[in-house]
């Protein structure tokens, strides 16, 4: 996982976090009240187009290797600037005063690359032509160097190639560029532009911000993983809080239930002593509605029974049972 990946998850878990808690995410203890932000990755490259089409003068390269910077001149003017990956320990790209001398779009290494077997799977990513075994049945495939730029006869050459950790030498000797930075160079340069590598080029080198960029970013892993943590902590706790919530929530469910039964009844109770009180004034066939009257009945006793009114005093009404 590189580094870009790597803050865009921490970014999700801070996230994640902050929704769990309704008062957002805290910070780790190490970073007092101060809630950190994702740190910035730096650029790895700076170009102008405009100025690139209309500045005059010949076009020109210089690359300082400690710097792992190439800067590309119109004139005396800078156009822009890239992040490149040299040689590494071993495999030094050369220093000195060179010239463009091929420009190939799709170019493929003859001497380093991956070794397959028979069935195509990948036995060697980092094979070398001439040194590393190929299995029966099995291929050699040279390196895309796609964009090329030959700078020496001997195979060193600028080209497009991934730079793992910007700021820091990857190559076996060549210059590796971002592949918009190969093709703006491959566009406004042409056979015998003279490219300048030298060690130091007197600029800060890119390392130095990356370094710093990665320092942020174990600082901001840190405290994301602090917040991580509190989350799962609070997390641990959930399922308990929501089994409580939930029988609270059907305790009080169940008690309004029995409330609002209990007020039915009361009313319905209230509503029949009503219309036992008018009864009592008429004969009973006579007052009911048409469609509850089934069948005469016969006369029933009646006795007063106290019941408690709305005002709090007792009432007696003709009760029938």
């Amino acid at each position: 996982m590189n580094q870009r990946t790597l803050v865009k998850s921490l970014l999700t878990v801070v996230a994640v976090s902050a929704l769990a808690s309704c008062a957002g995410p805290q910070t780790a203890s190490n970073t007092g009240n101060k809630r950190l932000t994702a740190p910035q990755e730096p650029p790895v490259y700076s170009w102008d187009e405009d100025a690139a089409a209309n500045t005059p003068g010949p076009a020109r390269i210089k690359i300082g290797l400690n710097q792992q910077r190439a800067r590309f001149f119109k004139g005396d003017t800078e156009i822009g600037w890239t992040t490149v990956a040299s040689g590494i320990s071993g495999f030094s790209s050369p220093t000195g005063s060179f010239k463009i001398l091929e420009k190939t779009v799709d170019k493929k290494s003859n001497l380093y690359g991956r070794i397959y077997n028979a069935s195509g799977g990948v036995v060697n990513s980092d094979a070398k032509m001439g040194r590393d075994s190929i299995p029966a049945g099995g291929r050699f495939e040279g390196s895309r160097m796609a964009y090329w730029m030959r700078l020496t006869p001997d195979g060193v050459g600028m080209h497009i190639g991934p730079l793992p950790r910007p700021g820091y030498p990857a190559s076996h000797g060549c210059i590796r560029l971002p592949e918009y930075m190969a093709k703006q160079f491959f566009k406004h340069t042409s056979i015998g532009t003279p490219v300048t590598i030298v060690k130091d080029d007197g600029t800060e080198p890119l390392a130095k911000a990356r370094d710093a960029y990665e320092a942020e970013v174990a600082t901001y892993t840190a405290w994301a993983n602090a917040e991580w943590d509190k989350h799962n902590a609070r997390m641990a706790k959930t399922p308990e809080a929501r089994r409580a919530a939930r029988e609270k929530l059907k305790a009080d469910e169940k008690a309004r239930e029995e409330a609002e039964e209990a007020a039915e009844r009361l009313a319905k109770a209230e509503r029949r002593a009503a219309r036992r009180g008018q009864n009592a004034e008429s004969p009973a066939i006579e007052t009911r509605p048409a469609e509850l009257v089934t069948e005469e009945r016969p006369a029933v006793p009646t006795v007063n029974a106290p019941v408690a009114s709305r005002s709090g005093q007792t009432e007696y009404l003709n009760s029938a049972f």
